[in-house]
């Protein structure tokens, strides 16, 4: 499951989500429990629902080109790295999330991913 941090708006795995601190003085009564703080701007993240991932190709610099929707990241990110290996790394590929309020997030991959 994902987790959306209410202030930047990235989303992270439950691993990297860091221990919630002073908790009483930041969540209300009756309020949606947080699932930890954002471990770049120490906000608090919500677990996030209906998540879906995208792979967006730009061929040729030019035309845009939308692969799924997968399951999970995981086979989002496979198809990623199969993407550039048949395309040689002539095409851009990038990460595209799009969270259940219907806000996109898209994400370069970094050259360490795709050759790992």
């Amino acid at each position: 499951m994902r987790h959306l941090c209410d202030n930047c708006g990235k989303s992270f795995g439950e691993k990297k989500l860091k221990e919630i601190k002073d908790f009483l003085q930041r969540v209300e009564p009756g309020g949606i429990v947080p699932s930890g703080e954002c471990p770049e701007c120490g906000a608090l993240c919500y677990p996030v629902a209906g998540m879906r991932f995208f792979v967006l190709q730009v061929v040729g610099d030019i035309e845009p080109k939308l692969h799924g929707p997968y399951a999970s990241q995981k086979a989002r990110d496979k198809m990623a790295k199969r993407l550039r290996k048949e395309t040689a790394g002539e095409d851009g590929i990038f990460r595209l999330d799009v969270r259940a309020d219907g806000r996109p997030e898209v994400c370069a991959y970094s050259a360490g991913f795709m050759t790992g």
